[in-house]
């Protein structure tokens, strides 16, 4: 079994896709094809080429921490909805998708109405240009609206929207669209994250989470290799291949905590951290920044 299975991950960790290899098989076609629900705000995904499943929370699920910490608001954070008539390709259009739902999520959880509805129809106008408008329910743009400062519920519909679009995509063979939602999410979410920190502090929650993403980010990148999606994304690698080499630097810590069972039985918890120095949180920063701005050709 795969050292990856072994990571305990947070129900509500920062965005979001964690990779478990159950086991290996010598199949020779690779078809990415079954989905199952899992968790709430996560779907699971077989590789029946490897053999693989995928454990995707949804890019949205990232941003849930701000619910668990004091954090305040910061305006004009989110991407703005005038850049849209930047996105003239299929994957600038795709990795948008993912940012700004991510950023819907960001004012969700501030409970702001401040570009929420234009943000969600920038999304609809994107989703309907990529074609894949069919794959959603009728009313589902109308119940993220209803729903827009309820941020539990606004998981569950962006987790279920991503489940759907996953599994049309697929049936359409295309799953380099759906890699490029995810990264998008994925980017906007650490971005939203980072732009939060004014000054670096090692015991700073928002620190600790976007650290903790190191076997996440890892696992998301070895996806995009193994399904071939790096040619859609061509001129997005050397930026991903970047974030990876200084998510790399961060230091693994491991914890073994005592559980005390009924029946004074005691059990042992393996936990895992990540901690990032100052010096590599600061090139990570800007790493992100970059990558973000590569995204939203801000």
């Amino acid at each position: 079994m795969n050292h990856f299975f072994k990571k305990q991950f947070s129900k509500h960790f920062l965005l979001l896709l964690i990779v478990v290899f159950l086991f290996s098989c010598n199949s020779k076609k690779s078809n990415i094809d079954k989905q199952t629900d899992t968790d709430e705000g996560s779907f699971l995904i077989k590789d029946t080429l490897n053999n693989e499943f995928y454990l995707f929370p949804s890019p949205t699920e990232v941003l849930s921490y701000i619910n668990e910490a004091n954090l305040k608001y910061i305006p004009n954070l989110v991407n703005n909805v005038n850049n849209f008539p930047k996105y003239l390709t299929l994957p600038d259009k795709s990795l948008n998708i993912g940012v700004y739902i991510a950023d819907l999520m960001y004012l969700s959880f501030f409970k702001t109405d401040e570009n929420s509805f234009k943000l969600i129809e920038t999304i609809k106008k994107l989703i309907e240009e990529i074609k894949i408008d069919e794959a959603l329910p009728i009313n589902i743009f109308e119940n993220i609206s209803r729903n827009i400062n309820n941020p539990d519920t606004l998981i569950n519909i962006s987790a279920n929207m991503f489940s759907k679009i996953y599994n049309y995509l697929i049936s359409q063979n295309r799953k380099n669209t759906f890699s490029a939602i995810t990264i998008g999410g994925y980017i906007e979410c650490y971005y939203l994250g980072i732009m939060m920190i004014d000054t670096f502090n090692i015991n700073n929650i928002l620190i600790k989470k976007l650290a903790e993403q190191k076997i996440v980010f890892e696992n998301l990148y070895e996806y995009i290799k193994n399904t071939d999606n790096l040619e859609f994304l061509v001129d997005l690698n050397q930026y991903l291949i970047e974030i990876k080499d200084l998510f790399s630097k961060f230091n693994e810590n491991m914890n073994v905590k005592p559980i005390k069972k009924p029946k004074e039985k005691i059990e042992f918890k393996t936990e895992y951290s990540y901690v990032i120095n100052e010096n590599d949180f600061y090139k990570f920063k800007k790493a992100i920044i970059n990558t973000r701005n590569k995204i939203t050709m801000n």
